[in-house]
C-alpha cells in the first residue's frame, strides 16, 4: 500500500485548517468549464484558470503548484499514487493529471449535498461539523477518465483495484485507513447516513 502520500496531505491538510479556522479547502469541482475559469477560489489541488496548459507558451500549467495545500507539501509527486499506471487510454482522456486523490463533495456547504455550484465557488464547512471518522480523500477508479475531470467526487465514483485488496482512505480526524472493496461498497448502498455519505446537514448524509 502506498499510504504515504495521503498521510502527507492530511498533514498539510491539517495546517491548513490550523491557519484558517477550521474552514475546509474548496474542493476544486466543477468539471472541466470550472478548471479553466479564472474566477472560482484555489482548492486543495489547484487554482482553476492557472492549472491546464495555455497561455503564452503553454505557461499555465502549473499543476497543483497553486492550490492551497502545496506551500506545506512542496512537491508534485506527493499528489501521486506510485502505482497509479500513467500510460492507459483513460489517464490520456482525463482532464487532471496530476492527482491519484478526490476530495468527498460532502465538505460543500450548501442547502442540498453535493451542490457543486457552490463547491466550486468555495462554500465548504468547517472540519469540526464532521465525524473525526468520516471520509475526506480517496483514490477513485483510475480506468475511468471522467472521475478525474476536477477535484472532488461521490463516493459512488468507483475505488482504484490497484492495490488487491482494496484502498486506501483519508479520514478527516488526519489518519488514513485501508478498506476492503466489499465493504466501501457496502456503505456506498447504505441508504443511511455513514462514513462515506457524510453531508452534515441531512439525516441521510446525501
Amino acid at each position: 500500500m502506498h499510504e504515504n502520500n495521503q498521510k502527507q496531505i492530511l498533514l498539510a491538510y491539517t495546517m491548513y485548517l490550523g491557519d484558517n479556522s477550521d474552514r475546509i479547502t474548496p474542493p476544486n469541482c466543477g468539471g472541466s468549464s470550472g478548471m479553466v475559469s479564472p474566477i472560482l477560489p484555489a482548492g486543495w489541488l489547484y487554482k482553476p484558470g492557472a492549472v491546464l496548459p495555455g497561455g503564452a507558451n503553454g505557461t499555465n500549467f502549473n499543476g497543483p503548484s497553486q492550490g492551497l495545500l502545496y506551500p506545506f507539501l512542496g512537491q508534485w509527486k506527493i499528489y501521486m499514487c506510485p502505482a497509479h499506471r500513467t500510460n492507459t487510454l483513460a489517464w490520456a482522456y482525463s482532464g487532471v493529471k496530476f492527482t491519484s486523490y478526490v476530495m468527498n463533495g460532502a465538505v460543500i456547504k450548501s442547502t442540498s449535498a453535493y451542490d457543486w455550484s457552490a463547491g466550486a465557488m468555495g462554500k465548504t464547512f468547517r472540519n469540526s461539523q464532521f465525524k473525526p471518522t468520516d471520509m475526506l480523500f480517496w483514490e477513485p477508479d483510475e480506468t475511468e477518465y471522467d472521475y478525474f475531470n476536477d477535484g472532488a467526487s461521490r463516493p459512488d465514483e468507483g475505488l482504484t483495484q490497484r492495490h488487491g485488496i482494496g484502498a486506501i482512505l483519508g479520514i478527516m480526524d488526519g489518519h488514513v485507513e485501508l478498506v476492503k472493496w466489499r465493504k466501501y461498497f457496502q456503505l456506498v448502498a447504505d441508504p443511511q447516513k455513514n462514513s462515506l455519505w457524510c453531508f452534515p446537514d441531512s439525516l441521510n448524509g446525501r
